[in-house]
Order: C-alpha cells, then structure tokens, then sequence
C-alpha cells in the first residue's frame, strides 16, 4: 500500500470514530436532558414547600414570643399567630395529600392554597416523605396547642389590666427560679 492510501484510510477511520462518539454524547446528552426534567418535577416541589414551610415556623414562634411581650395590637398579633400556623399546615397538607387530590382540595388547608393564589403542584409524597411528615405533625400540633394555650392565658391576664394615675398596670406572676 502507498503512503497516500493509508494515509486516507486513517483519516476515514478517524472521521468515522469522531462520529461515533459524536451520536454517543449527544444520545447520553438528551438521556441527562430528560432525567434533569424527572429530577425537577418529582422533588423541586418538595425543596419549594421544605423552603415556605420553615420560615412560617420559624415566623410563628417570632409572633408567639411577639404577643408575650406586647401589650398593644394583640388582635393583630394573634391573627399573624395562626396565620402561620395555618399556613405551616397547609405546607404539610400539600406533601401528605398532594395538591391534586380531593382530600387536599376539600380541606382547610386546600381553600387557604386557593385563597393565597398558589399554583405550584406538589405530588402526594412518597413512602419515606410521608414518615418523616408523621414525625413532623407531632411536634407541630403540640406548638399548635401551646400557641393556643399562650394565647387564651395571655388573654386572662390581660382582662386584670388597672390605671393608676393615667398609667395602665397588669397584674403579672412572679416566677422566681432557686437553684
């Protein structure tokens, strides 16, 4: 064979191989392309309500502490309380029910979603997602139920509220811890 010839010969060879690999990568490009888009739609809406769910937490242990230490705008403050608590509920609603199905949509949480304007669709949450939610309401009923307790005694001892000379005085307890 002459030098021309082979020298061609590796050059088709070469060409053909690049092309190969070219089909190749741009197969396993659109496979990426199209397991990204799974990724995104079965647990972005998870990381959406995961991202809402904590700050309105957090939001109404700020209120509860809030309304302890205000005497004016209780009605306000105690509306923002279970605003959030509410609105804690309806995160975890969307991910036990899914905001799709009908026990989601004829429930409190459901109106408050349609109310709020929401349009993100989280799908019910799987085996372990709804574990973890299980182990998630415990604890958020039980603030749930402090808030409320907060709430109604704080609303006794406000009504033993006095004057003295133009100056408005509560009655508060005097907790005094000893070690």
């Amino acid at each position: 064979m002459k030098i021309v010839r082979k020298i061609v010969l590796c050059f088709f060879g070469i060409a053909a191989l690049v092309g190969v690999s070219t089909l190749t990568g741009l197969s396993m490009l659109d496979r990426v392309a199209n397991s990204d888009q799974a990724v995104i739609n079965d647990y972005l809406p998870f990381k959406d309500v995961s991202m809402e769910a904590a700050p309105a937490a957090q939001q109404s242990m700020i209120a509860c502490e809030s309304y302890l230490l205000h005497r004016d705008n209780l009605e306000s403050i105690e509306e923002e309380i279970h605003e959030y608590i509410e609105d804690f509920e309806m995160f975890v609603a969307m991910v036990e029910f899914g905001t799709e199905s009908p026990e989601f949509k004829n429930s409190s949480s459901g109106q408050m979603y349609i109310k709020d304007g929401l349009d993100l669709v989280v799908p019910r949450g799987d085996v372990q997602m709804q574990e973890l939610l299980q182990e998630i309401k415990g604890p958020a009923e039980e603030f749930a139920q402090g808030a409320e307790t907060i709430l109604t005694s704080h609303r006794a001892l406000s009504q033993y509220n006095f004057s003295v000379q133009e100056t408005e005085t509560s009655v508060r307890p005097c907790v005094i811890t000893i070690p």
